[in-house]
């Protein structure tokens, strides 16, 4: 359906009515609704955008224009800020232009393509329907409710104070522990057998298919 169709404008604003604004405080809740009366729904699409460059002789892209995750994750100002002081940096301290250009390539993508993989890898779990994507999101969930220590973590990922591969790693296996501890001890919607089998292998079919993007992501991202 065309996304500026008035029938999906109709249902987008009918599910922030009955699912968004019951779930907000006063006074937000109440501004959420009088604007929906009043003003008609403005939508626009998200787009997930990588790039293997980001220089060309004499110019260099900076924030969205170098790529773009889904906002889900809030990292495009992350991204953005990070690129203005890499690059300021590599203007002050390199003797040329060239080579300046040349260092932010390098130094740019070793901090987001690891933000990046992570933004995807969240869009994913939380729309995407499969029994893997299910167990992932439930494990995500279960993960940052008991552990403060998982919470701070992946927002150190995400605003970029930590940007090690190894964190990233380590934070996803402590959350396929939650999922697989799920799927195969917790109480499920299905509990039959079949229903967590299938899960199981939803779940590690997701995770191989990570380690895939991780490892491309890592050759064209950070060994440059």
């Amino acid at each position: 359906m065309p996304i500026g169709n008035e029938v999906t404008r109709e249902r987008v604003a009918a599910r922030l009515r009955q699912e968004y604004a019951p779930k907000l405080p006063d006074p937000l809740r109440g501004q959420l609704l009088r604007a929906l009366d009043s003003n008609p729904l403005e939508l626009w699409g998200n787009y997930i955008i990588q790039t293997d460059r980001c220089t060309v002789p004499g110019a260099a892209l900076i924030g969205d224009a170098a790529g773009c995750s889904h906002p889900l994750t809030a990292s495009g100002m992350t991204n953005s800020l990070s690129d203005i002081r890499i690059l300021s940096e590599e203007l002050r301290n390199c003797a040329t232009l060239d080579e300046a250009l040349a260092h932010y390539e390098v130094r740019r993508y070793r901090f987001v393509r690891i933000r990046e993989i992570l933004a995807e890898e969240l869009y994913e779990a939380f729309r995407a329907e499969g029994g893997g994507a299910r167990a992932i999101r439930t494990g995500i969930f279960r993960y940052w409710r008991t552990s403060a220590r998982g919470r701070a973590a992946t927002v150190a990922l995400l605003s970029g104070d930590d940007a090690r591969l190894s964190t990233f790693v380590g934070e996803y296996l402590r959350v396929m522990r939650e999922s697989i501890h799920d799927v195969v001890l917790g109480p499920t919607s299905d509990l039959s057998l079949r229903g967590r089998a299938t899960s199981l292998a939803g779940l590690l079919k997701d995770s191989f298919d990570l380690l895939n993007r991780v490892g491309a992501g890592v050759y064209t991202g950070t060994v440059r």
